[in-house]
């Protein structure tokens, strides 16, 4: 007959202990100002940056002929208070056009 070895349970993590996982919301300005009134969970800061690339990368396929129309664009990050955790900006730039340092 074969051994069976019982393993206890292991309890959940107490309340105190348990993280929230963290809400980021990422407001779209393409010469317009699409609010992300939902936002979205993700594991950590390094995530949400991949998602805010991915997210850029969406929306200017979409939009590629309007991106050329010389508007700001950009995608700002921002966690659950509203506070801005980066902005990732994305410039077209004709040729001959002055390029000026980033701000």
């Amino acid at each position: 007959m074969p051994t069976v070895v019982l393993r206890p349970r292991r309890a959940p993590f107490p309340a105190s202990r348990e993280r929230a996982v963290p809400r980021y919301f990422f407001q779209v300005h393409d010469g317009a100002f699409r609010p992300d009134r939902e936002g979205t969970e993700l594991a950590d800061l390094a995530s949400a940056r991949v998602a805010a690339v991915e997210l850029a990368g969406s929306l200017l396929k979409e939009g590629a002929e309007a991106f050329w129309r010389g508007h700001d664009w950009r995608v700002d990050v921002e966690d659950v208070s509203g506070s801005l955790l980066f902005a990732l900006r994305v410039d077209a730039i004709p040729a001959g056009a002055p390029i000026s340092p980033s701000a």
